[in-house]
């Protein structure tokens, strides 16, 4: 009895594609956002407090720095919920 060759479909799979392009020497190329998406529009928030601070979110593992009291920081959207949350800090309209 014939197996079909899908013992060697199974022994030899098919190769998949990378997420994203490698170039030459090993770094990652840029890959576009898809068709019919916006690019992630940053979200401004303004510290409040007395001295200098930094926020490193959980999310994305992005380091916010605040230098001043009334320095503005832009955010990636996706941090947004974490620091409106954060002591302090206030969403820039």
């Amino acid at each position: 009895m014939c197996c079909g060759n899908q013992r060697q479909t199974i022994s030899n799979p098919a190769p998949r594609a990378s997420a994203a392009p490698v170039l030459a020497g090993g770094a990652a190329a840029a890959v576009p956002p898809r068709a019919g998406r916006r690019p992630h529009q940053a979200v401004n928030f303004e510290y409040e407090g007395a001295t200098a601070m930094t926020v490193v979110s959980p999310l994305t593992a992005r380091s916010y720095r605040f230098a001043h009291p009334g320095a503005r920081v832009a955010v990636d959207p996706r941090d947004t919920p974490w620091l409106t949350f954060t002591p302090h800090l206030r969403r820039a309209g």
